[in-house]
C-alpha cells in the first residue's frame, strides 16, 4: 500500500492523466553492473535515473522500492548536494521515514521524494526552489546511493528496484508559475545490480607445467571467519554432484584421485599452503603447481572451514596447458 503522503502529493500535482515519459532506473556499483566480491564484503551502490525522452522539463518526484536477494538492506543515505537534495527535506518532501526509504522485512519501500512543485508557502517545509531538467534523456543522474553487505554464502544475488513512481514537470510554464504542473511518468527499463559472492580467486585461469608455472589462488571466507582453519582440495573430474560434508553442506568437487590426494596430503608440493589458518580478514593464499601429468586437464579447487564445517566455497577452474 502506498503511503498517504505520496498519494496526496501525486494527486495534488498531476494534471490530467498524461504520461510525459518513462523513468529508466539502473543500479550499479563502482565495478559496474556486476560486482564480484568476497563473503561479508561491503558493496557501495547507486541508483541512476534517466527519462526516456525530452518531452518534459525534468523530474518533479520519484520513489521506488529496493530489495536484495542476499539479505536485508539498510536505509539509503540522504542527499546533500544539488540536484537531489531538492527532493529531500527540508527543500522537498519525503516519506515520513526519510528519503532513504521505509524498512519493511528487509526491503526498502518508497525511497526518494519530491521537489517543492506545489510552491508551499504556508508551512516551514518544503521550502526549496524547483530545479528544472533533472534526469533528462541523455543526462542521467544518481537518484540515491547506499551500501549493502554481501552474504556469507557464495553465489549470485540481485539488487533490484521496483514499484517506480514518478512525475515530470510540464514544459513551457515560464519561470515563475503559481505552482508547477506535472504529469505522471511511467516505469521504464529496470537494470538490477548483480552481486557475485566469490570465495576463490585464482590469479590466472591457465598454467603451463613445461614453463615451471604456478598459480596463486586467493581464498576468502570473510572477516567473520578470521582465525578459522581451512582446507583447500581439488578435483579433475568436475564439480557435480560433489561430495557431502558433515553438517549438510556439499563440497562442489567430484571424488577422484586428485581429491583423495589433496585431502590426505595437505600442503604438498602440488597444492602448497592448502591447509592453514585464515588471517584477520579471513584470507589466505594457496599455490597450485601442477606436474606434466596434469596437462590437458581442467582442475577445480574449493575450500571448506573446519570445526564446524559450516562454510564451503564455490569451485574455480584452472586449465593445465602443454
Amino acid at each position: 500500500m502506498k503511503s498517504v503522503w505520496l498519494t496526496s502529493v501525486v494527486l495534488s500535482t498531476c494534471i490530467g492523466a498524461a504520461q510525459a515519459s518513462d523513468l529508466n532506473v539502473r543500479t550499479q556499483s563502482p565495478w559496474g553492473a556486476v560486482a564480484r566480491v568476497a563473503p561479508g564484503a561491503t558493496v557501495p551502490f547507486s541508483i541512476e535515473g534517466e527519462l526516456s525522452d525530452s518531452a518534459s522539463a525534468g523530474l518533479g518526484l520519484f520513489t521506488f522500492d529496493l530489495a536484495f536477494t542476499g539479505g536485508p538492506l539498510i536505509p539509503l543515505g540522504t542527499p546533500t548536494t544539488v540536484p537531489m537534495n531538492n527532493f529531500s527535506a527540508p527543500k522537498g518532501f519525503v516519506n515520513p521515514a526519510g528519503f532513504g526509504g521505509t524498512l519493511q522485512g528487509g526491503v526498502l519501500r518508497q525511497i526518494g521524494g519530491g521537489q517543492n512543485t506545489i510552491r508551499n508557502t504556508l508551512a516551514a517545509t518544503p521550502n526549496g526552489t524547483v530545479i528544472l531538467n533533472v534526469a533528462q534523456s541523455g543526462a542521467p543522474v544518481s537518484l540515491a546511493a547506499g551500501q549493502l553487505t554481501a552474504p556469507y554464502i557464495t553465489g549470485s544475488y540481485s539488487l533490484a528496484p521496483s514499484s517506480v513512481l514518478a512525475t515530470a514537470i510540464q514544459s513551457g510554464q515560464g519561470a515563475n508559475p503559481l505552482f508547477w504542473k506535472v504529469d505522471h511518468v511511467g516505469q521504464g527499463a529496470i537494470a538490477p545490480l548483480t552481486v557475485i559472492v566469490q570465495a576463490v580467486r585464482p590469479t590466472r585461469s591457465t598454467v603451463r607445467p613445461a614453463n615451471n608455472e604456478q598459480v596463486a589462488i586467493v581464498i576468502s571466507a570473510g572477516p567473520a571467519n578470521a582465525g578459522r582453519q581451512y582446507q583447500m582440495v581439488g578435483s579433475w573430474s568436475g564439480t557435480t554432484p560433489g561430495v557431502p560434508l558433515p553438517g549438510g553442506l556439499t563440497l562442489p568437487l567430484n571424488n577422484d584421485r586428485y581429491l583423495e590426494y589433496t585431502t590426505a596430503f595437505p600442503n604438498g608440493p602440488i597444492l602448497k599452503n592448502s591447509q592453514g589458518v585464515l588471517d584477520a580478514d579471513g584470507r589466505a593464499v594457496v599455490t597450485f603447481k601442477p606436474t606434466i601429468r596434469f596437462v590437458g586437464l581442467t582442475v577445480n579447487h574449493a575450500f571448506y572451514l573446519l570445526g564446524p564445517t559450516n562454510f564451503v566455497s564455490e569451485a574455480e577452474a584452472i586449465v593445465v596447458l602443454p
